[in-house]
Formats: C-alpha cells, sequence, structure tokens
C-alpha cells in the first residue's frame, strides 16, 4: 500500500467557482503542494491494483488503510507514512485486520546503529562459496535495504522477479540500448548474456535503461545542442537508477562517444563494483 499526491493548480475551481472541496493543500518535505491524494493498493502476489481511493491531499495516509486492506491479507507491506497503523482502534477491533503481519518500513532514525546502511560495502566477495571466507564478508547492501524497506520485496515480486531471487545479490545491468543508432540497437542482447552469466553466478540481474542520441542524426540542426547534455543525463539516470534502490554491483553496457563516458561518469559517482 502507498500513497501519491496528484498536485493542481491552485487555481482549479468547480462550477460555482469556489475551490474545489476535495483539494486540499499539504506540505510535502519543504514543498507546499495544493490537490488530492490517492491511496493505491497493489495485490503483493498479482501485481494488479486492487483498490485505489482519492482523498483531499492533507488526509495522512495511515487513516485510510482500513478502508483499503481486504479481510484475507495475510501480509500488508507498507512505507514509513503507515508506522503502527496495526496499534489504530479500527484495526485492532476488527478480527481480521488484527491477525494481519503489518511490515512497515521503519524511519533511519529509529534503526540501531548496526543495521544502518553501508552503501560501501563489498557485494562480489559474497559469491565465493568458501564459507570460511564468507565470515569476513560484510552483509550484502540489498538485503539490508530489504530489512529496512520490506515492501521492496512485493515490488520485485511484482516485476518478475521470483521469491528466491529476493534473497541473491542483486546486481544493477545499465544499459543505453535503444534505437537511436545502430551502435545502441543491438545492446539488449548483451544485457540478456550479462543477465544470464550473473544467473549462473548466483546473482540476480535487474535491467536499467537510458538510451543514447546519435550526433549523426542531429548535425546541422539546432538537435546537436543536446549531444553533451545527453551524457549528463545519461550519467544522471545511472546515479539515480544505483542509488534510489541500492545494489550490491553492476554491469555497464553501452557504445558511441555519448554512451560510453556517460556510464563512466555514472560509474564513477555510485562506487559499486
Amino acid at each position: 500500500m502507498d500513497a501519491t499526491i496528484i498536485d493542481a493548480p491552485c487555481s482549479a475551481k468547480n462550477a460555482e467557482k469556489a475551490c474545489v472541496p476535495e483539494m486540499h493543500q499539504t506540505r510535502k518535505g519543504n514543498v507546499w503542494c495544493f490537490g488530492v491524494k490517492c491511496h493505491v493498493d497493489i495485490d503483493a502476489g498479482s501485481g494488479l491494483v486492487h483498490t485505489i481511493m482519492v482523498t483531499p491531499a492533507n488526509k495522512h495516509d495511515i487513516t485510510e488503510t482500513v478502508n483499503s486492506i481486504r479481510e484475507d491479507d495475510a501480509v500488508v507491506y507498507g512505507d514509513s507514512g503507515y508506522l503502527d497503523v496495526q496499534k489504530r482502534l479500527k484495526i485492532k477491533q476488527n478480527k481480521y485486520f488484527s491477525n494481519i503481519d503489518f511490515r512497515i518500513t521503519r524511519r533511519p532514525k529509529g534503526l540501531p546503529k548496526d543495521n544502518a546502511i553501508d552503501c560501501l560495502s563489498p557485494a562480489f566477495p559474497c559469491l565465493i562459496k568458501d564459507d570460511k571466507k564468507r565470515k569476513n564478508v560484510m552483509e550484502l547492501v540489498s538485503q539490508k535495504m530489504r530489512k529496512l524497506a520490506p515492501e521492496m520485496d512485493p515490488l520485485r515480486l511484482g516485476t518478475g522477479w521470483k521469491p528466491e531471487d529476493l534473497s541473491k545479490p542483486q546486481i544493477l545491468i545499465e544499459s543505453t540500448f535503444g534505437d537511436s543508432h545502430p551502435g545502441s540497437g543491438h545492446l539488449d542482447q548483451l544485457v540478456t548474456a550479462a543477465r544470464k552469466g550473473i544467473v549462473e553466478a548466483g546473482g540476480y540481474g535487474a535491467r536499467y535503461f537510458c538510451t543514447d542520441i546519435c550526433d549523426g542524426e542531429s548535425q546541422g540542426t539546432d538537435g546537436i545542442n543536446y549531444s553533451l547534455a545527453s551524457r549528463e543525463m545519461i550519467a544522471n539516470m545511472i546515479e539515480i537508477h544505483a542509488n534510489a534502490t541500492p545494489f550490491d554491483g553492476g554491469v555497464y553496457i553501452s557504445s558511441c562517444d555519448k554512451g560510453m563516458p556517460a556510464n563512466l561518469m555514472g560509474l564513477a559517482r555510485v562506487n559499486i563494483p
């Protein structure tokens, strides 16, 4: 379960030229928003949405939980906005809801120091099969994140992961595959080969794409002005992909004189094997 704010112009008015009552202002972090909040619940097994509700934006995520969970739910995942949801009176007094296992992400400040995520933990040494050597290896970053954010598991399952894949070393496969030019059009084959190799080594590869552009197709037009900008954008997206969901290692596949420097820049930023 999760919720997101749908922002609307502050001038949004109804037929009576009054502000729409279903919309309200609220603050998310340091940003003020005006609009509605969409509460979405997804079945962890099938990946299908089973409930969508819309409330004013200032309605707290946790208040709609009782209206969105189902009586046959055994486990419910949520972010830190749902902390202590199991203590709410309507949940405790319901004979079905009171038996649900709520797995809610804890806030970083509430974690013990030994559970803090170390994004510089070595990853690939964990693939060594010698049990004696494994004892001195730190826990995988991906597995630390699973403890901190248990809702990651059903999200992974919804994208095709199998339950047994979740505990494996998770490897980012970043590629500039796309139909922008001949150098990128075949990279999906290399991505497939890389993923196969990762699986054979005992890990699981997650595919991420951010394609590049071709100078040859933009020469003599204003499009050439986007050439260097595209390099920065690809590097930015690699950094975002690698840090938004911590991985234990990465494989970077690209070609041409924009994609390759961009991948090297992104590789240097994320600092993972």
